[in-house]
């Protein structure tokens, strides 16, 4: 994965190569063939831009062929924090896919590919004949793999120490650093042991992020989705809970801000003694449902955010009801 890595990252740290070298150059069409009602275009680049990109008008997508370092002189590049990369060959080429920040692998090339296989290939990942091997966090810096490994771990992140503010690294599955592989395909998250099933109720789990890689500030997330309703499980490192009342009351009050709120939902008992300490569920200005639960766990605030469509709010609560029940520990066998 370290090839990918040093194939994809933009070295100036603001994940937004090679989008932003593609919008600024010069047109240069070399090719273009039809996909359904869609007219893709081939261009040619150089300098800092990819040697290959696609577009097609109206469509937010972009693939481009990018060069790598070989497997061997990348794992070894990954031994020596900090080593340069402006020596290492580049004979390894990757078709990639990229939309909202995320980089999909589609294929490999020991070598540059010609014309035909290109476009060949081209026409595979955009019609999804061809499912992507790896996928490339820009703006985390983090790569994974969507192929089994002995040791389970099938994601990396490389340079953490730019998480900070608004970045956020998304993962697609345990790093081995902040998650770890558990029993049924579960994930353990770091500090605060919550394991992350891989589904409650209608919502599986689809990947993970690191907000915070700090020790002293760590804040990691598991994220879950139906269609298109979404569950979030944020697992924050906050030890001081003399003030878990007021910070409770303040998130919600701002989440509701946020989304306006033009009627309340059913939700749960909360309370000190209950197993969510606060929250509530409404339907915002938009007409989707809302919800944010929140838990104290020892050191660590386990926040449930989900958002639904009104007519499945049975199905949301009970994927949340799921979650919190498994927070529960075990109990105790009878001694008698």
């Amino acid at each position: 994965m370290a090839s990918v890595h040093l194939a994809l990252n933009d070295s100036t740290g603001r994940g937004a190569w090679p989008i932003s070298e593609i919008d600024i150059a010069l047109p240069c069409e070399i090719a273009s063939f039809p996909v359904g009602d869609d007219t893709w275009v081939i261009s040619a680049g150089e300098g800092y831009a990819p040697p290959r990109w696609a577009r097609a008008k109206g469509r937010d997508d972009t693939y481009y062929l990018a060069a790598g370092p070989s497997v061997a002189d990348a794992r070894a590049w990954s031994t020596t924090p900090g080593a340069p990369t402006t020596g290492l060959a580049r004979p390894l080429y990757y078709l990639v896919g990229a939309t909202d920040g995320l980089h999909f692998v589609f294929k490999v090339y020991h070598g540059a590919p010609g014309g035909k296989q290109l476009a060949d290939d081209l026409v595979e990942a955009i019609t999804g004949k061809t499912a992507p091997v790896a996928v490339y966090d820009s703006r985390g810096n983090a790569a994974s793999l969507f192929l089994l490994t002995q040791s389970r771990r099938t994601s990396w992140i490389y340079q953490p120490e730019r998480l900070a503010g608004d970045r956020l690294a998304i993962l697609y599955g345990p790093d081995g650093v902040f998650f770890f592989p558990a029993p049924g395909e579960s994930t353990i998250l770091r500090g605060s042991d919550l394991q992350c099933d891989p589904r409650y109720g209608a919502y599986e789990l689809f990947r993970l992020g690191v907000l915070n890689p700090e020790d002293n500030a760590l804040d990691l997330a598991c994220f879950y989705s139906n269609d298109e309703n979404s569950l979030s499980i944020f697992s924050s490192y906050l030890p001081d809970a003399s003030d878990d009342r007021r910070f409770f009351a303040s998130l919600l009050k701002q989440s509701q801000d946020e989304d306006g709120v033009t009627a309340r939902l059913p939700g749960f008992p909360t309370g000190p003694r209950e197993i969510l300490q606060a929250g509530r569920a409404w339907v915002d200005k938009s007409r989707l449902g809302q919800g944010i639960w929140l838990m104290r766990r020892g050191d660590y605030i386990y926040e449930i955010r989900i958002t639904f469509e009104v007519a499945g709010t049975t199905e949301a609560l009970d994927a949340v009801r799921a979650f919190a029940l498994s927070t529960e520990p075990e109990p105790e066998p009878d001694a008698r």
